[in-house]
């Protein structure tokens, strides 16, 4: 696919532009995503997403953090964590989104707390490699991880009216993957 689309760049760009039959099926082939990359982008914006919601809940209130106490080099080093745990998780459970039927819908649901709790575990797991790496491993370091998985379930205890912003990522996954497979198959 790659090689296909940089022939066609090539042949804008040198001005031979195709033609007819070969227009058609250059744009046809451009309209093709893989379910699997759905998934992972639509799961890497959900943990992302979640993970500044509990940043944010965390420093708001008169006695809670301030951003100001936080650094930003590790604010931002614990959201490129989370939304490549997000990925990984979209990624790995890709499988769940896209299927037909009530089935389908279960299986997407259950694929998004699975990959909700892996994606938080995995970016906390992802943003304490450098601490690990320079003082080792330690117990502290089980209970980040812990507590990264339960992120999108604290962000929902806090603000419950984010449930609906999250079946609306995990349905727009499902939909998304499943008009996906219906592009690949057709």
């Amino acid at each position: 696919m790659t090689i296909l689309l940089l022939s066609i760049r090539s042949e804008y760009l040198l001005g031979e532009t195709p033609r007819g039959d070969d227009c058609e099926e250059a744009h046809a082939e451009r309209q093709k995503v893989e379910p699997r990359a759905v998934a992972t982008i639509m799961m890497l914006m959900s943990a992302l997403l979640f993970f500044w919601v509990f940043v944010a809940e965390e420093t708001s209130g008169p006695s809670q953090l301030s951003f100001s106490d936080i650094p930003i080099a590790r604010l931002f080093q614990y959201g490129i964590a989370m939304a490549l745990g997000g990925a990984l998780a979209g990624y790995v459970l890709s499988g769940c989104f896209g299927r037909t039927g009530w089935l389908g819908w279960a299986l997407a649901l259950a694929g998004g707390v699975i990959a909700s709790l892996i994606a938080g575990a995995c970016g906390s797991a992802l943003a304490l490699v450098p601490e690990i790496v320079t003082r080792g491993w330690g117990g502290t370091d089980l209970v980040a991880m812990a507590t990264g998985a339960l992120i999108v379930p604290l962000s929902l205890v806090e603000y419950p009216v984010l449930a609906v912003l999250w079946l609306a990522l995990v349905g727009m996954a499902h939909l998304c993957s499943r008009s996906s497979r219906r592009r690949l198959a057709g």
